[in-house]
């Protein structure tokens, strides 16, 4: 690679149940804190209320402590990785 980051076309994804296919139109981001004003956000309004960030994440698979938890109990699937990408 000719980079420390991931590109996204190879970058880890994993899901342990389905991703909904929603539209931009459909989208609500709704916020709940106990004792507070329920807040809810529109696509739109997070683009247009909020200024773009953009920072460097680690992802860490689970995967990268099986040797580890394998001392305890028998553990299943491929080995983890991790993987570093610009947001």
């Amino acid at each position: 690679m000719d980079s420390d980051k991931t590109p996204n076309n190879i970058f880890y994804v994993r899901n342990h149940l389905p991703v909904p296919r929603i539209t931009k139109e459909d989208y609500r981001l709704c916020i709940n804190v106990c004792g507070k004003k329920e807040l809810e956000f529109s696509f739109e309004d997070l683009r247009r209320k909020f200024r773009t960030t953009t920072i460097v994440a680690t992802l860490q698979c689970a995967g990268n402590r099986r040797a580890e938890m394998g001392k305890h109990k028998k553990i299943y699937g491929a080995p983890g990785k991790f993987f570093e990408n610009v947001y």
